[in-house]
């Protein structure tokens, strides 16, 4: 009588038994499986090769990192503006040509995002200010308006005259 096991440590199977016993298993095995619907994982594994990354999507990337704006580009432009009044889709208009979405293009929004914070702080320094921030309906996308500070810096008091 053939018999199967299978080693728990290793998962491997051993059969044991005679060519024709193990011949008439592998029959009925095969009947049975022709009968029965197979159904297949949708797992991947680790054989499965990755899939292949979009060239047109990678060189459009490219494109748009090399159109990315300076510092100062950033700054003249947000000075350009009234009341220094702008946001991320009017930057990514301006000098992409199209608004930059972060779920697209992740690393070149990052980016563009650390450079206008940069930006905005400089502006804040040099004309003695802040930007307050503001949601805007439907989208709420972060709008920034510049407000001009008179104050005098805390440690220095004015001197009173007696």
């Amino acid at each position: 009588m053939a018999k199967l096991r299978q080693d728990p440590k290793t998962g491997c199977f051993e059969w044991e038994g005679t060519p024709q016993e193990l011949l008439s298993i592998y029959a009925e095995l095969k009947q049975h499986i022709e009968k029965t619907v197979q159904i297949m994982d949708t797992i991947p594994h680790k054989f499965d090769p990755p899939i292949p990354i979009h060239t047109s999507l990678n060189t459009e990337y490219q494109q748009l990192s090399k159109k990315m704006p300076t510092v100062d580009q950033l700054m003249i432009y947000i000075l350009s503006k009234p009341k220094f009044e702008h946001d991320i889709v009017d930057v990514g208009l301006k000098f992409f040509g199209k608004p930059i979405k972060s779920r697209k293009y992740g690393k070149l929004y990052r980016e563009l995002r650390a450079k206008l914070e940069n930006a905005r702080k400089q502006i804040e320094v040099g004309q003695h200010g802040a930007f307050e921030r503001k949601s805007t309906h439907p989208r709420n996308l972060q709008r920034y308006t510049f407000r001009s500070v008179s104050a005098t810096p805390l440690g220095i008091q004015p001197e009173k005259t007696s």
